[in-house]
Formats: structure tokens, C-alpha cells, sequence
């Protein structure tokens, strides 16, 4: 039966029905602004967006966040910052610069970008970045002792490059995750030899084309540590364009093979120890009725008892350990 055939059976007539008008939703306006400049021949926007805590153009406080787009990628940059308004939002006039910044690998490709709102001939400082780094084809082959990541397989959400790193092969996969439309989440973990970690996640990515088309430059190089090798890894998404952005830097990506530490380790042994450690493999007592605090164990030593045993006590926080001779007793 019809929905007609059974109003009619209940008595109620189809063209009285009285309609349930849906309430629309609130609207929640937003203004972006965007400005367009170039630099190392690659041309860049930034989009700087302005939304209303009442959700309306009206007096109030206002959150203003800045984002960051170069050949179809677009990303955040700076921390969203908070501005209370008594002038229209959407008639504001912005000033966005560039300079060159820091040093930077390769020469010429680091910047520092400043973003400043200008009301009735006002500044005020919104957003601060020095670590804008973005170039078209740059000269990476300049970078000595850089040690680049090799496309070893794509598929379908990832990717996985190889390189050495410190004399150590090292394994890199990034992933990618669809969120909403366009936008998409990025991670980065790496394996060398059973041993890994995550570098980045959740790192948000809009993405105008196919995500496929994106590959990275993962290159390394040795930083001054001791001992020698350590290294800096640097992530830079590209496509066909050749544009670059570095997305991550990590300075504290420390790896390296056949790394000479038995010098450090004799070094520090002695300025730690007062005899060279070694390794025991017997009478261990898992469960002691009486610990003997460090005054203890120099009256007992003053009284002539004989240490045969290790020490193991808990002694201002911290767990100290001596290689001794019977210095622990179970009574």
C-alpha cells in the first residue's frame, strides 16, 4: 500500500498534512585573503584566513590563520594567532614579505617570511616564520657529503625510499591518508636494521592533483657530534615542476654504522667508575630482607667485614651501582 492509500484508511486527508519546516543551518563566515609572490623562480601564494569567533562580521575577537601553497601543495604555517576587531574583516589590508634569511642548503633557498595587519595606518605583526624554505630545481649536487634517497617502490598510499645514512642502510615509508576532499595526512617513519621510529604523522597536505604524482627528497647529511657521522635528514615534496618545499627537518636524527666508540666508552668508564665494569652473570638474589645504606656500608667496612657481593641500592633517586666484594647480606 501506497503512504496516500494508508492516510486515507486512517482518516486523514493527504492535502492537510502540515509540513515541518527545516531550520537552515547557521552560517559561519570566513574571509580568506590571498597573496601571490615568487621567489627562486617559483611562485608561491599565502592565504591568510580570518574567522569571526561569533561566526558574523561584527566587533569581536577574531582568529587569523596563515597557510602556505607552491605548485598545487598547500600547507600551514605559524601558529593561528587571536586579534579583537572593531573595523569590517572583510575590507583589511595585509602586508606579506620575504627576505632572505639564515644560511640554508642549498645556497639561496631558505627565507624568512612576515606577515603584518595594516588598519588605519596601524601595523600590527601577525605571523613570523624563518624557516621557509622553497626553490625551483636547486643545485642539491652543492651540498657535500649529502647522502640522497632512492624511490625503491610507490603504491597505492605509500611510498618507500633507501639510503645510507651514516654508513647504515635506513628505510623510509611515507604514507598518505585522504581526510576530506583534497586534503590529506601525511607520516613518516623509518626502520634500520630492526631499530626504527616515527619522524612525522599526521602532517596535513592539500593536494590539487593526484597524490601519486608527488615525490619526495629525502636526502641527510653529517652534522659536528661526537662521534663523527651523525646526521640531519631534510624532507622536500616535488612533482613534475621541480619546485621544491621542505615540509620537515629533523636536527637531532643521529645513526651511523661502524662508529668509533670504544674510546668514548673507555673514557667515560673511567671518569664514572673507580674500576672497569664488568659483566655478572651470577647470585643474583631476588628478594633481600635488609639493604644497607651507604653509611653502612663504611662502618661495616671500618669493623673489618669482608665484601663478597654486588650492590644494588636506590640512593637520592638515582640507581647507583658498584663493583664490589660482599657488601650485601639477606638476615
Amino acid at each position: 500500500m501506497t503512504t496516500v492509500q494508508i492516510m486515507k484508511q486512517l482518516g486523514i486527508s493527504p492535502l492537510n498534512v502540515t509540513r515541518r519546516h527545516v531550520r537552515p543551518l547557521p552560517r559561519h563566515e570566513r574571509y580568506i585573503y590571498t597573496y601571490k609572490l615568487v621567489a627562486n623562480n617559483a611562485p608561491m601564494q599565502f592565504m591568510i584566513s580570518v574567522e569571526p569567533e561569533s561566526g558574523k562580521p561584527r566587533p569581536g575577537k577574531y582568529t587569523f590563520n596563515l597557510s602556505f601553497k607552491a605548485n598545487g601543495i598547500e600547507r600551514s604555517l605559524c601558529e593561528p594567532t587571536t586579534r579583537t576587531l572593531n573595523v569590517d574583516p572583510r575590507k583589511l589590508d595585509f602586508v606579506v614579505f620575504i627576505f632572505p634569511g639564515k644560511a640554508g642548503l642549498p645556497t639561496g633557498s631558505l627565507w624568512s617570511l612576515r606577515v603584518w595587519l595594516r588598519v588605519n595606518g596601524v601595523d600590527h605583526r601577525l605571523f613570523g616564520e624563518d624557516e621557509l624554505w622553497i626553490a625551483r630545481d636547486p643545485d642539491f649536487n652543492s651540498i657535500g657529503d649529502a647522502s640522497f634517497a632512492r624511490l625503491k617502490n610507490a603504491e597505492a598510499g605509500e611510498q618507500v625510499y633507501n639510503a645510507y645514512v651514516g654508513r647504515a642502510m635506513v628505510t623510509f615509508l611515507v604514507r598518505w591518508q585522504l581526510i576530506t576532499n583534497k586534503l590529506y595526512k601525511y607520516s613518516m617513519v623509518y626502520d634500520a636494521n630492526g631499530v626504527g621510529d616515527t619522524l612525522f604523522e599526521d602532517l596535513r597536505l592539500r593536494v590539487d592533483g593526484d597524490p601519486r604524482t608527488i615525490s619526495f627528497l629525502i636526502f641527510t647529511i653529517p652534522t659536528n657530534s661526537m662521534p663523527a657521522d651523525p646526521t640531519t635528514s631534510y624532507v622536500l615534496p616535488f612533482n613534475d615542476s621541480y619546485v621544491y618545499q621542505r615540509i620537515f627537518k629533523n636536527d637531532n636524527f643521529k645513526m651511523g654504522q661502524g662508529l668509533i666508540l670504544s674510546r668514548w666508552e673507555t673514557r667515560w668508564s673511567w671518569d664514572l667508575l673507580p674500576v672497569r665494569p664488568r659483566r655478572l652473570w651470577r647470585r643474583i638474589q631476588p628478594l633481600l630482607r635488609k639493604i644497607y645504606t651507604v653509611q653502612d656500608l663504611f662502618t661495616r667496612r671500618r669493623e673489618g667485614d669482608t665484601i663478597t657481593d654486588e650492590l644494588h641500592y636506590l640512593f637520592i633517586g638515582l640507581w647507583v651501582r658498584f663493583h664490589c666484594n660482599q657488601c650485601m647480606r639477606a638476615v
